[in-house]
């Protein structure tokens, strides 16, 4: 139960270093002074868009498993949604978090939060469209731009 406890704390540590990164790198391009990347769920338990996902990049765990040769490795699926209301602005801010991905291969390894040894890579998943239209039917939400990224993390 101890390890269990101890893998939901680096998962979450893991998501609030990935979208402080993002917003870093957009505040810092598009020159915004609050943060347009968020963690949350898509959709609340009324089955509605939360407010506070208006205009913003919204990044939810999916799912996530251990590799099965480690104690210390898990891959993280994590759901990436441009929500802004004009769709150009969607797509301006979901361009961007694509040029960040690539920075987020290249990190040096000593800037990830303690107890974080390696997030080895990260990369865009390739979904069918029916299997794209089945996720958002499934979360009751409107489509927006998206991707799903694979994060692997290991575990000091």
């Amino acid at each position: 139960m101890e390890n269990q406890k101890e893998a939901i704390i680096m998962i979450l540590k893991s998501i609030n270093f990935i979208v402080d990164l993002f917003n870093r790198e957009i505040q810092e391009k598009f020159q915004v002074g609050s943060n347009v990347v968020i963690a949350n769920r898509i959709i609340d338990a009324k089955d509605e868009i939360p407010v506070e996902n208006l205009n913003k990049i919204v990044i939810t765990l999916l799912h996530f498993e251990r590799e099965h040769k480690s104690e210390k490795i898990y891959n993280l699926y994590l759901s990436l949604l441009s929500n802004f209301e004009d769709y150009y602005e969607s797509l301006k801010f979901f361009e961007q978090t694509i040029f960040i991905q690539n920075k987020l291969m290249a990190l040096e390894q000593n800037n990830l939060p303690q107890g974080i040894k390696n997030m080895k890579c990260i990369e865009i998943q390739d979904l069918k469209l029916t299997d794209i239209f089945s996720l958002y039917k499934t979360k009751s939400t409107i489509f927006q731009p998206s991707a799903l990224y694979k994060v692997q993390i290991l575990m000091d």
